[in-house]
């Protein structure tokens, strides 16, 4: 099981590849997603997800 904040601690080590290869690029929110490009042009965007519990009848502890 992962702990609670990896996606955190993934966000940091990608951003830091991002500078890395391509310093001139900026990141901005939009679309509620994290973008990265240059001036009004972006490459990709990460967006924030929530990981849940799917819901099993067999798996519940009553």
């Amino acid at each position: 099981m992962l702990e609670g904040n990896w996606r955190k601690e993934k966000l940091l080590v990608i951003r830091k590849k991002i500078f890395a290869y391509a310093p001139e690029m900026k990141e901005e929110i939009r679309y509620s997603m994290l973008n990265y490009g240059k001036d009004d042009y972006f490459g990709f965007a990460l967006m924030r997800t929530k990981i849940r519990q799917p819901l099993c009848r067999y798996n519940r502890q009553d």
